[in-house]
Formats: structure tokens, sequence, C-alpha cells
């Protein structure tokens, strides 16, 4: 139901700004598909919870693109975080050309401690223990919340693995 939640966050970002006026990133069947009765996350999708240390409110969406076989945004993502109150949730949605769409892709996210900040919390595998080890923190070099705001803003073009 978070992750359901965080996507429908998603989608109101992706189509209420109006830099993406023309760009959306969410297609019409993945907006249908999110509502009763299907109620269907869309493919591609990946999403985390964590801690913020302190009372704070964000939400804010990035696209990332990448190359699979030397054919240049072969895949898009859609990267959303959203800060309410102490919960810190980031959805990664991929959308992949047709050709490499049963291949796995992700793209290559910055180095950080994302395994002791993150719950992995779509797809759902086994139990999770909430709180994680550390929180995200305002300040700070190590646990900053800007560092998973930007976690996968990885120079100029982006890569995947």
């Amino acid at each position: 139901m978070l992750t359901r939640w965080a996507i429908l966050k998603a989608m109101v970002l992706d189509g209420s700004s109006p830099k993406r006026r023309l760009n959306k990133f969410y297609v019409d069947s993945e907006r249908a598909n999110l509502k009763p009765p299907l109620r269907s996350i869309p493919v591609g999708t990946q999403a985390w919870i964590g801690r913020f240390s302190t009372i704070g409110f964000h939400a804010g969406l990035m696209d990332t693109f990448g190359e699979i076989n030397r054919i240049p945004k072969a895949f898009r993502g859609c990267v959303t975080t959203i800060i309410v109150g102490h919960l810190a949730i980031q959805v990664l949605t991929m959308h992949v050309l047709a050709m490499f769409g049963t291949d796995h892709v992700r793209p290559m996210e910055n180095p950080g401690a994302w395994d002791v900040n993150l719950l992995d919390v779509w797809p759902v595998f086994g139990e999770k223990s909430w709180p994680p080890p550390f929180s995200f923190e305002p300040k700070g070099a190590t646990h900053h919340v800007a560092r998973l705001i930007n976690r996968w803003k990885v120079g100029t073009e982006k890569a995947f693995h």
C-alpha cells in the first residue's frame, strides 16, 4: 500500500509539472491500472523507505536515461523522492525499449550506505525490521538527505548495471 501511495504521488507530480507537460513519464495505462480493481504497480518499479532524523517535507522527481548495447536512451527512469515527517520514500520506475523488455535494467547509483539507510519495500521479499540502522540527516556528509535525493544523479551520462 505504501508503494502504491508513493506511485500515486509520483504520477500527480509527473502530471502536474509544467516542465513535463509534453514529456510525461507515466503512461495512461499505468495510471489506469493503479486504480481499482487492478491496483497494479507499474512494471519495472522498485521502492525503498528510510527514516529522516527531523521532521521534513519534500516531493521531487528526477529522470535518468541510459544506453544498452550502444543504443542511446534505451531506458528512461523516473525517480521520486518523498519526505513526510520522519518518513523518506524513494521510488524508481524504469521504462525500457521493447527490444530489451525482459532485461533487468537499473541505472548506476552514487555510492552510499543504501542497504543500511533504506529498506526495500517493493518488490516485497520477506520480513523487514523498522527502523533502519541509520537515519538521513539534514546536515553531515555520510547520511545527508541530499545524498538520497541525488542518489541516481551520476555524471552527465547515466549508466546502468
